[in-house]
């Protein structure tokens, strides 16, 4: 009969294996992922709220960099990546991080097990945009890392001016350096920082929707004057005075002159000739001084000082001045026609000057005379005939215009005059209306939006949450409501999971063993057997299968920057995960062990001691006392 019962035993035995190692792995499961506690521990065992700033935000910083070309970025964040961190920190703390993780665990996993049928949770983040404007305006903008931003803005800025030299009128060679040192001196960082401070002051309320709309404004009348004396150190160069000369000076002087002028004497003076002794009376210093002025009546008409650009300049001192060098041109090609002509008797010479046309010469010269003479003889005039014929016909000013301003500009930078102009008259002006007519609808709203956030904070409810995840496939919330229906279920039920396999153990007890001994024997050893067994596989399951998989499936090789660093954590914490998972198992089944161990070493002890008291009292003569 015994035999029999423990034959039954047999398949209680194999079911209980599967439903004490179901049962734990099932309670182990509830323990671990059903327990927001877990997930926090979790954290906090990955240091993940540290990791967040001393390795991934780097990491992103670095890779941001190495993924766009420089000219695409003004910024080496690689200079600036310490402080950015530490800013970071300052502005967002980890301990708030954790603080909203925490928060949204303990919201979130009662409704995904089904534990509650509604939540509401909202992450605030009106008092971070503050703490980030404040560390902006304390520590941003006072520190080293503004220097390094402003420094890296100003050359990337440079940059561009750089590329856009082509659109002026004429070939300017400036380099990037050039270019670079001016717009420092007519936007040095303090005047930067100056502007910045109360442009982060304006918008921060509109953010928070403390205030319904935000002006930022630059006051550029004051840097008008600065910015006049760097435009004249960068201009004034060869190429401007080439510009100036001969887009504006000499067409002046053409169009009154022509091509060429024809002289008396058989004599011209070509349009290179004269323009050449034009220059040379008309020197890069007096048109230096020129363009001086130039400037000043610029920047005086971009202040609002004038209405109009109108400078003229004299020319009379600079046209007495070309008289004795075109006269020297002229009589060195007068004389060299007089060397040309053929000799002739002194007869023959005074008989063609009595008949000589005006504004002619004789077609021989007398042999042994002079060039001297030969001009006396007739009478000639060189410098009267070039004062008349020449300078007297260029015009005695030269004026700059408004419009001539703008032709030097280039047709594509016109737009930037007037643009000068209203910035001056009313400040530079940026408002939310211009905020938001740089964006399409869609960015409008979802701009306000989170201008809403940032007020009222970003509030996730059931209902919000069941609407997304029913707008691609309404399917997808009827299989969300019935998984979280046999969580709760099942967790509903997790005592009787946990008592069953120790009732099948008083069943196996019952059927296998005599009297109460044999019973606890068979219960106990049945688990301290599969406990042991559990334990064992577990360990080396662990160790040979689990942590080799999860390595695998954390593939780090060619894998570089955040996604290297982020592979890294979540592999981490796979491990860490599945390390707590297996030793919360463990340690149950250890207890297991050592609670079965203890009984079934009591029971032994105690049947060795019931078995010595009844062979004592056996042997024991009957008289004895």
């Amino acid at each position: 009969m015994i035999w029999l019962r423990r034959g039954l035993a047999i398949p209680l035995i194999i079911l209980f294996v599967f439903l004490f190692t179901s049962s734990l792995i099932i309670t182990q499961l509830d323990s671990t992922f059903g327990h927001a506690s877990f997930y926090n521990k979790q954290m906090h065992k990955a240091d993940m709220y540290n990791f967040i700033y001393d390795k991934a935000l780097p990491a992103a910083l670095d890779e941001i960099e190495a993924q766009n070309p420089p000219q695409n970025i003004p910024v080496h964040l690689s200079k600036v990546k310490g402080e950015v961190v530490t800013d970071a920190q300052v502005a967002i703390p980890p301990a708030w991080v954790e603080t909203q993780f925490e928060s949204a665990t303990n919201t979130f996993l009662p409704y995904f097990l089904g534990s509650t049928d509604k939540f509401t949770y909202t992450l605030m983040g009106k008092d971070r945009a503050e703490a980030i404007a404040q560390v902006l305006n304390d520590k941003f903008l006072q520190g080293e890392t503004f220097q390094s931003v402003y420094n890296d803005s100003m050359s990337y800025l440079a940059d561009k001016l750089a590329e856009n030299v082509d659109q002026l009128p004429y070939d300017a060679h400036f380099t990037k350096e050039e270019i670079e040192v001016a717009i420092k001196k007519a936007a040095p960082p303090e005047w930067v920082i100056a502007q910045i401070g109360p442009a982060i002051d304006s918008i921060m309320p509109y953010l928070t929707k403390e205030s319904s709309n935000f002006t930022v404004r630059i006051p550029v009348k004051d840097r008008v004057d600065v910015a006049a004396t760097v435009i004249l150190d960068l201009f004034s160069r060869d190429e401007t005075y080439q510009y100036l000369m001969d887009q504006m000076i000499l067409p002046t002087i053409e169009e009154s002159l022509g091509q060429i002028v024809n002289l008396p004497f058989n004599v011209s003076l070509t349009e290179d000739e004269i323009n050449s002794a034009i220059k040379e009376v008309l020197p890069p210093s007096w048109i230096q001084g020129q363009f001086k002025m130039v400037i000043d009546s610029a920047a005086a008409y971009v202040k609002g000082e004038s209405s109009t650009i109108a400078i003229a300049v004299d020319l009379t001192d600079r046209k007495a001045d070309a008289v004795p060098v075109l006269t020297q041109l002229a009589d060195q090609k007068l004389n060299a026609l007089f060397n040309s002509l053929p000799t002739c008797s002194p007869q023959q010479f005074a008989q063609e000057i009595r008949n000589l046309p005006p504004n002619s010469i004789p077609s021989c010269r007398p042999a042994g005379i002079s060039y001297d003479q030969f001009k006396s003889a007739l009478n000639l005039s060189i410098s009267n005939v070039v004062q008349q014929m020449v300078v007297n016909q260029i015009p005695d000013w030269w004026t700059y215009t408004d419009a001539d301003l703008r032709r030097s500009m280039g047709t594509d930078n016109e737009k930037i005059l007037d643009d000068a102009r209203r910035w001056v008259r009313d400040d530079y002006t940026y408002t939310d209306a211009d905020l938001k007519d740089e964006m399409t609808l869609d960015q409008q709203k979802t701009f306000e939006d989170a201008r809403d956030w940032v007020a009222n904070g970003y509030t996730v409810t059931e209902q919000k949450l069941r609407d997304k995840i029913a707008e691609n496939d309404p399917q997808n919330l009827q299989r969300l409501d019935d998984a979280r229906s046999a969580i709760h279920t099942v967790r509903s039920w997790m005592w009787a999971i946990a008592l069953l396999p120790f009732v099948l153990l008083l069943a196996i007890g019952f059927l296998a063993g005599r009297g109460w001994k044999g019973r606890v024997l068979w219960a106990f050893i049945t688990l301290f057997v599969t406990s042991l067994i559990i334990f064992v596989s577990l360990t080396v399951i662990q160790s040979h299968v689990f942590k080799p998989e999860i390595r695998d499936a954390f593939d780090l090789s060619n894998k570089s920057g955040l996604e290297l660093v982020m592979l890294q954590k979540g592999q981490e914490v796979a491990v860490n995960v599945s390390d707590s998972f297996v030793g919360g198992i463990e340690t149950k089944v250890m207890v297991s062990i050592i609670v079965s161990g203890l009984v079934l070493a009591g029971t032994i002890v105690w049947s060795i001691r019931e078995s010595r008291k009844n062979k004592k009292a056996m042997t024991k003569p009957p008289d004895a006392p």
